[in-house]
């Protein structure tokens, strides 16, 4: 699934991701950690992160976008940390060409044309990381990505003391750690 995933994203040249409504530190890290890693990867593609507005605690992963309805024609929408649809931050993520959902919510309904749900990790950013390490070489993180989604599996795992956690989740935070944050 997450080579599917990739192969998505490689096939669209405008990619916007969404996340839940009232943005906490894992969907914040999850949507600009994602946004950073594609820009940082595929360059000439047009990535955006929308939403509401961005506590001034989150801040420092990142601003939303402002665009207008008709950048969703035949956008890829990613939507990340986001177990039902109501919760969904911006009505317009169905106006997308094609839907994605990455979640990690025991409680999250398929919506979306490519779903990967894992409840049994406690943070979307740790999936992210999971599937960019499953990616190689076909991306390039940076900084910036790597300390949005390591701010991410932080805040979801109670600073590593909440369920799920497991020693995946403990390599990819290594991981991000080895990435100069």
């Amino acid at each position: 699934m997450f080579i599917e995933i990739l192969n998505k994203i490689k096939e669209f040249n405008r990619i916007i991701i969404h996340r839940h409504q009232r943005p906490d530190g894992d969907c914040m890290g999850s949507q600009m950690g994602l946004k950073h890693l594609i820009k940082n990867s595929f360059p000439e593609k047009e990535v955006y992160a929308v939403g509401d507005e961005v506590p001034t605690y989150l801040s420092e992963l990142g601003q939303i976008d402002t665009i207008p309805d008709e950048y969703y024609k035949d956008a890829l929408v990613i939507i990340v940390d986001t177990s039902v649809e109501k919760r969904i931050c911006d009505d317009r993520w169905n106006l997308g060409k094609y839907i994605i959902k990455i979640d990690h919510h025991d409680d999250s309904p398929d919506f979306g044309n490519l779903i990967y749900v894992d409840n049994k990790c406690p943070a979307c950013s740790s999936i992210i990381v999971s599937m960019i390490k499953a990616w190689g070489d076909e991306v390039k993180i940076n900084k910036a990505s790597a300390y949005a989604l390591y701010f991410g599996i932080t805040t979801d795992t109670g600073r590593f003391r909440y369920r799920g956690l497991s020693s995946e989740v403990l390599n990819n935070a290594g991981f991000l750690l080895d990435q100069g944050i």
